[in-house]
């Protein structure tokens, strides 16, 4: 089953300055069920057995992120790899 997490991170799209998400900048962590598609293929992968207080930095090419549609109204082409740094608040 899906594992909740909660997480700080910040995502931008390789080779590009300004996050298109970040709940860093909004001050508020962001709670998920991991393992189960709720998250893009990448996080699932990578996040799960990490412990609480880790770091991650996450590169994610289109195929376990987005896809090859992207998401255009975050800035995310279907060619762009991803860069997430996710730091693992808590797991229950």
């Amino acid at each position: 089953g899906g594992e909740p997490v909660t997480v700080n991170y910040h995502g931008v799209v390789w080779g590009k300055d300004t996050p298109f998400d970040s709940s860093f900048d909004r001050h508020q962590p962001a709670s998920f069920g991991i393992g189960v598609g709720q998250v893009i293929k990448g996080w699932d992968q990578t996040v799960p057995g990490h412990n609480v207080g880790s770091r991650l930095v996450v590169s994610i090419p289109p195929e376990y992120g987005y896809g090859s549609r992207g998401v255009p109204q975050a800035g995310i082409g279907g060619e762009d790899t991803l860069v997430f740094v996710i730091d693992i608040i808590s797991t229950r």
